[in-house]
């Protein structure tokens, strides 16, 4: 469900809407450590969710804080912006992968409604457990986008090892911090800009939904965070309906929601939530940052888990 190109070092790299945040991480006994963080905004005509606008000046930008942090420039993962991939449960004949590539190709081309043309797109079966059917997940995102990513890149000097979908990129961040329960499992990630709600079950993505709620419209409010905890509680209910009945997993009941990112007031929030949806609402730990070279107040998953990427197996 990644687009692979190469080898990896744990450098993970989160693309935002107008800004790229950088870790890189090691394994150190079974401890996420993070040895080096930063962020790069960037104007909309140098780079917009995901686009790059002006490849010169990203790349300049990109290339001087790799070697200001004096980072490999190689085997780098890139976590997409959630508004720019598509994924898309389906349920399929049992064939193997070139037979299911081949069905997928004259699917896309003619019965897969994406909100882009002519996409790149890679796939992966749940287990056999997961479900009644043969289920995969299709995970597609624009050609242009990623050409254009990989032309910057290259520009800048640095080696792309694989693009991927963030809901990839955190799964593997929560399962390094061994918080992902066995049951259904919101995570909640607050953005500068937006909310994301990735859902999963067993262990795997399910789908990633964007939230219409910006924190920021809320925490200058006398009542914060009540009013936010029940806007945003509605938004999380109307999701879990979605995936109960659009996607057909009418079993489905989240057992835990975690929020990451730039959560406000973030424990008075979980515990507003908490009694809303009387579901358990924790603020997920950020990663270890004992070895950082300049801290910064926000370690985001998504960035984190690309790192981890080859670092850590996703079989862990």
């Amino acid at each position: 469900m990644q687009f692979t190109l190469q080898r990896h070092f744990g450098i993970g790299i989160s693309l935002d809407e107008d800004r790229v945040e950088v870790v890189r991480v090691r394994d150190s006994l079974g401890i996420v450590d993070v040895m080096a963080h930063a962020a790069i905004p960037f104007s909309k005509n140098v780079y917009d969710n995901g686009r790059i606008r002006d490849v010169q000046r990203f790349a300049s930008e990109l290339s001087a804080l790799f070697d200001t942090y004096d980072l490999p420039k190689k085997g780098i993962t890139v976590s997409l912006p959630s508004s720019m991939v598509a994924l898309r449960m389906l349920s399929m004949p049992k064939v193997n992968r070139k037979q299911m590539e081949q069905m997928l190709q004259f699917q896309i081309q003619n019965e897969i409604r994406l909100p882009f043309a002519d996409p790149v797109y890679d796939f992966d079966s749940y287990p056999s457990s997961f479900h009644s059917e043969d289920t995969i997940l299709l995970v597609a995102t624009p050609r242009d986008l990623v050409n254009g990513l990989v032309e910057a890149f290259r520009e800048a000097g640095l080696r792309l090892a694989a693009i991927e979908a963030k809901g990839f990129s955190i799964l593997r961040a929560v399962k390094a911090l061994d918080k992902l329960p066995e049951t259904e499992t919101i995570v909640a990630e607050f953005g500068v800009h937006r909310i994301d709600a990735h859902f999963y079950k067993k262990g795997c993505l399910l789908m990633t939904r964007p939230l219409d709620i910006r924190a920021d419209d809320y925490v200058q409010q006398p009542d914060y965070p009540d009013s936010f905890s029940r806007d945003l509680s509605y938004q999380i209910q109307r999701s879990i309906s979605f995936v109960q009945y659009s996607l057909k997993q009418r079993d489905t009941a989240i057992d835990t929601i975690f929020l990451t990112g730039h959560v406000p007031d973030g424990e008075r929030l979980a515990e507003c939530l908490a009694t809303q949806l009387d579901i358990a609402v924790k603020i997920l730990d950020k990663p270890a940052d004992r070895q950082l070279n300049q801290p910064l107040n926000v370690i985001s998953l998504s960035a984190t888990g690309a790192a981890l990427r080859g670092v850590k197996s996703d079989a862990d």
